[in-house]
């Protein structure tokens, strides 16, 4: 008979009961936000168990109130992304290596009134998932990590005036991106490493915005 050894038997019951203290902050600060529409309390479990199933990180604030959620290499999809927008205290969103988002998972957040951070690593997000984000105003710090922006998407980022640290890191952008980003008040950091913009558009950033730190 194989045996199991004390370590992995202890690494197993640690593993097992993180699962068991996500589920269960899950089931009390995400589940009472779920609306009717999703059904009866069989459905809710099983939307429960399904977020659990991502093992993510969740931030509470003072008052026991969700205000951060991070997953990590995970299959979250837009079904997902649409149960964690319905948080009302939900200030931080990490969707790092989620590469099954899409357009249709950013819409959800649009109603996010008080997401002030929002990391999403997806290829899978066109110019009109970008144009949701811009609707958030609320944001402060955005970072679009293997997303395809491109100028237009960049355009639609014009409204987030309260913006504070942009990474752009791979974007296909162009010199005119850096005029509309010129215009946020309060961009601080703008990452743009791996990006096409030339020596003399950056001189002009630079020029006009001294007070942002750009990053290539």
């Amino acid at each position: 008979m194989k045996s199991t050894t004390p370590l992995r038997c202890c690494a197993t019951i640690i593993e097992i009961a993180t699962v068991a203290i996500v589920v269960s902050v899950l089931a009390v600060f995400v589940v009472p936000v779920i609306d009717e529409a999703h059904g009866s309390a069989e459905q809710q479990a099983a939307i429960q168990n399904s977020l659990a199933a991502h093992e993510p990180t969740v931030d509470l604030n003072a008052d026991g109130d969700v205000i951060a959620f991070q997953v990590l290499l995970s299959d979250f999809s837009d079904g997902d992304l649409a149960v964690v927008s319905q948080i009302p205290t939900l200030e931080t969103l990490d969707l790092w290596l989620c590469p099954k988002i899409t357009d249709a998972g950013l819409q959800s957040l649009c109603g996010a009134a008080g997401l002030k951070t929002l990391q999403i690593d997806s290829k899978l997000v066109t110019v009109d998932g970008i144009e949701f984000i811009g609707q958030i105003v609320s944001l402060e710090e955005l970072i679009l990590a293997g997303v395809p922006v491109n100028d237009a998407g960049v355009a639609a980022l014009g409204n987030l005036t309260n913006l504070n640290t942009l990474s752009l890191e791979g974007a296909h952008i162009t010199d005119a991106s850096l005029e509309t980003l010129a215009r946020l008040p309060n961009l601080k950091h703008l990452i743009l490493v791996k990006t096409d913009v030339s020596e003399q558009a950056l001189k002009r950033f630079r020029h006009a915005r001294p007070d942002c730190r750009v990053f290539i």
